[in-house]
């Protein structure tokens, strides 16, 4: 795997998107695949289960800290099952191991009152001790990544660590669904411009779910088209490109394989 890619990471870079849909992807072989793992990136691997939240940690050149996705066979009774309530993160917020006296109150409240979708914030609590130490610690840059339901979680991961004052470089998903309510997006919008970027392949429907009524996308729009071809696209052109391209699959347009091939360099 090419650890350069990571390198000045200015902007969107599409060799980096591929690194990390690389680490996304293998996010999901768990133990099984470990040696092979190992070899691909020349790097230690170490797999994290607490409960039903998964992470790898690929500590190489750059720490990549890839959350676990839903598996293919059980992404149709996710989305329908979708646990779309919000959650105040305030609770998750108030243990952070920060000066309080450093913090403007002005500028910690707004998190605090913020919301985000309740499902992917428990899913997150259960492994963000462990991931605010591998990243504290860490001793080169700090990446986050993660398909489907491990994008949603590497969102909420990006702006935990944020508020805690822990550095990372760089967050990319890929066929994330919807995370936070108005007021956490635009706060995560303030504090994470340039360093969150979001990849969506044309007609993958998770990206569409839940409402956006309730609930907000974050980040600067990478879009796969329907020619297997990713770009920062202008306004209405995903509207035009979904219309044109509406026979492919939803479900099937939300594989990993075809993020890797939409980001092939």
């Amino acid at each position: 795997m090419d650890w350069n890619a990571l390198r000045d990471a200015n902007g969107f870079r599409k060799e980096m998107a591929h690194v990390l849909a690389h680490a996304s992807s293998d996010a999901y072989m768990g133990d099984r695949e470990k040696a092979l793992l190992e070899n691909k990136w020349k790097c230690c691997i170490t797999n994290f289960s607490v409960n039903d939240t998964e992470f790898t940690a690929f500590d190489g050149d750059s720490l990549i800290i890839a959350f676990r996705g839903t598996e293919p066979d059980k992404i149709e009774d996710w989305i329908s099952d979708l646990y779309a309530v919000k959650s105040p993160m305030t609770e998750q917020f108030s243990d952070a191991r920060v000066n309080m006296a450093t913090i403007k109150e002005d500028a910690w409240i707004p998190a605090c009152r913020a919301e985000v979708h309740g499902g992917f914030l428990h899913a997150y609590r259960q492994v963000s001790p462990i991931v605010e130490e591998l990243a504290r610690n860490a001793k080169r840059d700090v990446f986050l990544c993660g398909h489907s339901l491990g994008g949603a979680i590497s969102n909420v991961a990006a702006l935990d660590l944020d508020l805690r004052g822990v550095k990372f470089r760089r967050a990319y998903t890929f066929g994330a669904p919807r995370v936070f309510g108005w007021r956490a997006a635009q706060e995560a919008r303030n504090r994470l411009n340039g360093r969150m970027f979001r990849v969506v392949n044309r007609n993958d429907i998770v990206p569409r779910v839940p409402s956006w009524v309730r609930f907000q996308h974050t980040g600067t729009l990478a879009y796969i088209n329907r020619f297997n071809d990713i770009q920062l696209p202008v306004t209405g052109y995903v509207t035009y490109d979904r219309i044109l391209g509406f026979r492919a699959n939803m479900l099937r347009s939300h594989l990993m394989s075809h993020y890797l091939k939409g980001t092939q360099p």
